[in-house]
């Protein structure tokens, strides 16, 4: 069996990994003041409809991993790869509640132009995460 796959039937790492799933994919509502706004703005980009959940199911996956890999004595684990991956994708890459932010550091031309190429940003944060699964031994027969 797959160790992710295997990972995942762990209860308690589980339950972990899916509450990752939802707060990667609600927490945009928080700074954009309610769940309506967000549906309509992750419906209305036609990648972020796609990317988005992906990104929170790989980033949850990320999760339970490194939870059963730390319960697991002579695993070795590095959760450097997966978290800066999901921190990365999540900020740059989907949340439309993230650009104003970073409008607060940046130049308008800057923040428009990492707006419009957000897709890339997704598309590589999911690369990463999947990478760093993929270095945990997420996807090796157990």
């Amino acid at each position: 069996m797959i160790k992710l796959i295997k990972a995942w039937k762990n209860g308690r790492a589980a339950l972990i990994g899916a509450a990752v799933v939802l707060a990667v994919l609600l927490w945009p509502a928080i700074p954009l003041r309610g769940f309506d706004i967000w549906f309509e703005t992750m419906a209305g980009i036609s990648y972020t409809l796609f990317l988005y959940p992906i990104l929170a199911v790989l980033t949850g996956s990320f999760a339970v991993l490194y939870i059963y890999n730390k319960q697991c004595k002579t695993c070795k684990v590095n959760p450097a790869g997966g978290a800066s991956a999901s921190i990365f994708g999540v900020l740059l890459g989907a949340c439309p509640a993230c650009i104003p932010a970073i409008a607060f550091f940046l130049p308008l031309s800057v923040t428009v132009t990492l707006s419009y190429f957000s897709w890339i940003f997704l598309s590589a944060a999911i690369a990463l995460l999947v990478f760093s699964i993929y270095k945990s031994g997420g996807f090796r027969r157990d």
